[in-house]
């Protein structure tokens, strides 16, 4: 699994004698890995997810977590050329005996990217929904599951996601959320708490 971790100072000297770098070079490295802040955070956050999902789905007899892809192992899958690439923070697969896989895309947002630019990257997301770009990951569709910083941010790109479909009607593909889960209480990530712009009721991960 993805961890998040930097080269130290104290690392250059171990690292130069069992990898035979030069110091200069390491020190190179040392300075481009740097993470900010908003990264960190947002790096945090996806590892958070990834926890409250896994541990959620544990007493769950009928739903298991089957594939947790990120970063450099999807991305590639998902350009799109003229209609633009996407990027989500990770491509999540759920299985039941009883049902078809349910796949998910995770957006984690830090209400750091302007609304409109969100607008524009939802509706890539209906683009590619629309070539079936899902096909490539052998599912027969998926949600975007949007968590937010706050209650009030979530409301506010629910509301935008009206504008991305083609008719502007709200579609089911989009979900919102804020983070409503923690690693000491992880279960909320499963309750009908995901909100779509096509209707009012709140739905569950499990059971869409």
């Amino acid at each position: 699994h993805h961890l998040i971790y930097t080269i130290a100072p104290k690392a250059l000297i171990p690292l130069t004698q069992t990898t035979g770098e030069k110091p200069d070079r390491l020190r190179w490295v040392m300075k481009r890995d740097q993470i900010s802040g908003p990264y960190l955070r947002h790096a945090l956050k996806i590892s958070e997810f990834f926890t409250a999902l896994t541990a959620a789905l544990r007493p769950q007899k009928a739903w298991r977590l089957v594939h947790w892809k990120q970063g450099r192992e999807i991305h590639q899958r998902f350009k799109q050329g003229a209609n633009g690439t996407i990027r989500p923070d990770a491509l999540i697969v759920l299985m039941s005996p009883a049902q078809e896989p349910k796949g998910f895309l995770l957006e984690m947002d830090n209400a750091t990217i302007r609304e409109a630019k969100m607008l524009e990257r939802y509706k890539r997301y209906w683009q590619f929904w629309k070539a079936k770009g899902h096909s490539r990951f052998k599912l027969e569709g998926f949600r975007v599951l949007t968590v937010c910083p706050h209650p009030t941010r979530a409301q506010n790109l629910r509301a935008l996601a009206h504008q991305a479909d083609d008719e502007q009607r709200g579609s089911g593909m989009f979900l919102f959320t804020h983070q409503q889960w923690s690693a000491t209480d992880p279960t909320p990530i499963l309750h009908p708490i995901w909100h779509s712009p096509k209707h009012n009721s709140p739905s569950s991960l499990i059971e869409l």
